[in-house]
């Protein structure tokens, strides 16, 4: 009866889990976060490789993800809007499963859960690199916590197999997770003297998931020094400045995130207790185990998303947090009624709150304030990008205007003979094109491309004018985005022939920059 229970829970789940991404992300895009990955799925289809063709700061596992769903969905959107609807029923199901481990209610285990398929990649409906590493920390650090607690060597494994997935999908916050895992395992194998069978299995788990993409760059020829340059030093520069501008105040750091501080602090709070009273030595490391866990994920999810200067987007830890406590307030004798009502409602309170924020108003992707349902056919634009209803920040007002401009602006790439490629944030172009050419960055803004004063930039000009030659190119379109990007490859030698052909596009002919 109880297996039969557990299928009708994971049914549910798995279709709200689907349903979310699904109809969210076709409701509006913000083209330089949209369209990102869709460009890099495409260009790893066609044979490119991050690092190697094209400049990323940003993992390459997203791309070669994407990649697998346009081969067995066509390339279309979607094709696209599956594979973060694939992340969200990963990230639903296995939460249900990790509550039920923890031993908590299966009723509560399915609501809590029912809270993160709501509150996980359904803000944007797309994949994106900050989504990934954040999810992929998250399924590691339950996945040591099943560990500590049910001494399996196979959840070992698992996260240490996850944890290098989130690295390859964004360095934060999957890189200070690595150091805690390594502090965690020093902790483990020496001061609680552990057995090293588990630690051994943790490093065996991100081994795999390690070589896995070793051989993807060995087969393909993808230099390691410029993976070194591109993923790890460059954005290294880029944390430390962040590093050194980031706000600690009272609203940054504790008040946009109450309701997690609300969710977490009963857990610490009686874990507390639980220390001071008379367990036995066993018991005692394994809560110390698992407070370290569960403290250092809290802590570390709170300073990355500070580090990312981005939206919120971890909001959907809330219910975990809120289901751990709910876990150690069952074991009170006092208030214990009072305590697990004041959890279930911030639960309600922060589920309905930040989906009605995130999901409906799409504060994420900047359309807060925009008439969602204003949005037209996206597949006026092209057939590939059926069913998405078309509205962006900058033509929120009039979101049919836009697409009239893209529609022109691929009327004239489609008519064009010479070789080109796009600087453009409209990323689905060169799919829509049909265009196998590879522009040498991954994405144009202020971060992904080394300003003149980095000492990066010398790294970054020379890979471009070889990515440049090698795919032969004699044209640039610039399309909604600036002309600097093209303009610094060619510092000094005044060989760009610049034209206007609409209100957001510019010609740019290279080719006597080349001779």
């Amino acid at each position: 009866m109880r297996k039969h229970q557990n299928i009708y829970y994971y049914f549910i789940l798995t279709i709200i889990s689907i349903s979310f991404p699904l109809y969210y992300g076709n409701q509006g895009v913000f083209p330089i976060d949209s369209f990102l990955i869709f460009n890099g799925g495409y260009n790893v289809l066609n044979g490119h490789h991050p690092f190697k063709d094209y400049w990323s700061i940003t993992g390459p596992l997203l791309d070669y993800l994407q990649k697998i769903f346009f081969i067995f969905g066509g390339i279309n959107w979607l094709s696209y809007v599956a594979h973060a609807v694939f992340i969200n029923l990963i990230l639903c199901l296995f939460s249900f499963y990790f509550f039920l481990k923890f031993s908590l209610d299966k009723i509560y285990s399915f609501i809590y859960a029912l809270g993160i398929a709501i509150l996980g990649y359904s803000q944007t409906g797309t994949p994106f690199m900050d989504h990934h590493a954040f999810m992929f920390s998250y399924i590691s650090l339950c996945f040591l916590l099943l560990g500590v607690k049910l001494k399996k060597n196979i959840y070992w494994l698992f996260s240490g197999f996850f944890i290098v997935f989130s690295f390859l999908s964004k360095q934060v916050p999957s890189a200070y997770f690595l150091i805690f895992l390594i502090l965690f395992s020093i902790l483990y194998l020496f001061f609680f003297k552990k057995n090293y069978k588990n630690i051994l299995s943790i490093f065996t788990g991100g081994l795999f998931a390690s070589l896995i993409f070793l051989l993807i760059f060995i087969l393909n020829d993808v230099p390691l020094n410029n993976f070194l340059i591109q993923y790890i030093f460059y954005p290294m520069t880029i944390g430390q400045e962040r590093s050194e501008i980031l706000n600690f105040d009272l609203k940054n750091t504790i008040f946009q995130f109450k309701f997690m501080y609300f969710a977490a602090i009963p857990y610490f709070i009686i874990f507390f207790s639980i220390i001071k009273s008379k367990i036995n030595k066993h018991e005692k490391q394994n809560e110390i185990l698992i407070f370290l866990i569960i403290f250092s994920m809290f802590s570390i999810f709170i300073y990355s998303q500070l580090m990312t200067k981005n939206q919120i987007l971890i909001f959907f830890t809330i219910p975990f947090f809120v289901s751990i406590s709910h876990l150690y307030v069952d074991k009170l004798k006092k208030n214990k009624k009072i305590i697990l009502i004041f959890l279930i409602s911030i639960f309600l309170i922060s589920t309905t709150k930040y989906h009605f924020r995130f999901n409906e108003e799409k504060k994420f992707m900047e359309l807060a304030g925009s008439d969602i349902k204003s949005g037209v056919e996206a597949l006026q634009l092209d057939n590939k990008l059926s069913p998405l209803k078309w509205i962006t920040p900058k033509f929120n007002l009039n979101p049919q205007e836009e697409i009239n401009l893209l529609l022109s602006i691929k009327k004239i790439l489609l008519k064009e003979k010479k070789e080109f490629i796009l600087i453009t944030d409209y990323q689905i172009l060169p799919a829509l094109l049909s265009n196998s050419r590879v522009a040498p960055n991954k994405w144009y803004d202020s971060l992904s491309v080394p300003n003149q004063g980095n000492a990066y930039f010398e790294d970054y000009v020379a890979f471009s004018k070889n990515a440049i030659l090698r795919e032969k190119i004699k044209k640039v379109f610039i399309i909604d985005s600036e002309k600097r990007f093209i303009e610094e490859l060619y510092l000094g030698q005044n060989c760009i022939d610049f034209k206007k052909i609409n209100p957001i596009a510019i010609e740019a002919t290279i080719e006597r920059c080349i001779n």
